[in-house]
This record gives C-alpha cells, sequence and structure tokens, in this order.
C-alpha cells in the first residue's frame, strides 16, 4: 500500500469490449496520464484490431495476465483505476480490491457497480460510454494529493465494510429477490 500511490493509472480486466479497455485508454489519452493494463485477452480480435494499435509502450502499456505479488503491487501502486465497463456486471472484484490498495477508482455506473462504490467519496461513477464525464472523474480523483488521498482512504473503509457478512447476507437477498 502506497498512500499516495504510483504516477499511472490503472486497467485490471479481462480484454474484451464489454470491460471498457478502449475506453480506459481512451480516458488515460484525454488526461495525459500514463494506463498500465493488466488483463487475459478473452476477445483475441477486439485486442488486435481496437486495443494494440492504442498500446504504444509509453503512455499506453499491456502486460497481460498477472497475478499474486506482482498483482497487488501493481494495485498498490496506481493513481487510480479505471473500470469503463459496458454491461450490467453483478460485482467488480478490482473495484474492491483497488479501493482495498488505496487507489481512487472511476467506474461505469453499470451492474453492481454502484453498490460498490460509494460515489463522491470512494470515487467517482461515471455514465457508460462518456468519454467527457471520464475525463472528468479523473480529473476530480486526482486534482491535488489532498485529493486523492481523501478519495483513498474512502475507499479503503468501504473495502472493509466490503468484507461484512451483513452486506453479504444483504446481496445475496437482493438476488434471491431478482431471480
Amino acid at each position: 500500500f502506497d498512500p499516495s500511490g504510483g504516477p499511472d493509472l490503472l486497467y485490471f480486466g479481462r480484454i474484451h469490449p464489454d470491460k471498457g479497455p478502449v475506453a480506459a485508454i481512451e480516458a488515460a489519452l484525454k488526461t495525459g496520464y500514463r494506463l498500465q493494463m493488466y488483463g487475459v485477452v478473452q476477445d483475441r480480435e477486439h485486442h488486435e484490431r481496437d486495443v494494440l494499435p492504442l498500446v504504444d509502450g509509453d503512455q499506453i502499456r499491456f502486460h497481460g495476465a498477472v497475478g499474486g505479488q506482482e498483482r497487488i503491487r501493481a494495485l498498490g501502486q496506481a493513481k487510480a483505476l479505471l473500470h469503463l465497463i459496458d454491461f450490467e456486471e453483478p460485482f467488480g472484484l478490482s473495484v474492491v480490491e483497488a479501493m482495498a490498495a488505496g487507489a481512487p477508482v472511476a467506474a461505469s455506473a453499470a451492474g453492481g457497480i454502484p453498490e460498490l462504490l460509494d460515489h463522491g467519496a470512494a470515487g467517482r461513477l461515471v455514465e457508460p460510454n462518456t468519454p467527457e464525464a471520464w475525463r472528468e472523474a479523473i480529473v476530480a480523483l486526482l486534482e491535488s494529493e489532498e485529493s486523492r488521498a481523501s478519495f483513498a482512504a474512502a475507499g479503503r473503509e468501504r473495502a472493509q465494510a466490503t468484507r461484512s457478512r451483513e452486506l453479504a447476507s444483504q446481496r445475496a437477498a437482493n438476488l434471491r429477490r431478482l431471480m
């Protein structure tokens, strides 16, 4: 855990159009931050056609799948996590992991993500497919070291709460009602 984070934004997820790797790249390019990308290539055609042409090895870097200590290091050194999905994801594990590691999160307000991320405290929620809103969310998260530290502390606190048995029971009950 590095309370100030590193200098780079982080994308952590499968390489698939629904998971928003191109959205994360576009957001990083709009803000001027470097983006470190980690994930299993699930859709090779999308990766080769849409993602790789934008990976320049400098501002945008793709590392592939990662686990163990390298995963923990990447999360702990992130300036912020970009989770710009375009589908109704039931649970965003990388969102909780990033918050636990003290990285603020800019995420799409889709699926179960709004339940995980306390908008305005632990990070910023944005509508899917809104590039200008992504840029604004990143700027708001990182406008100052004090701002980033406040989002990071709230995220760590929220991640601890996410682990509670009560919250797990609430989620299970909500899922049963949806079925």
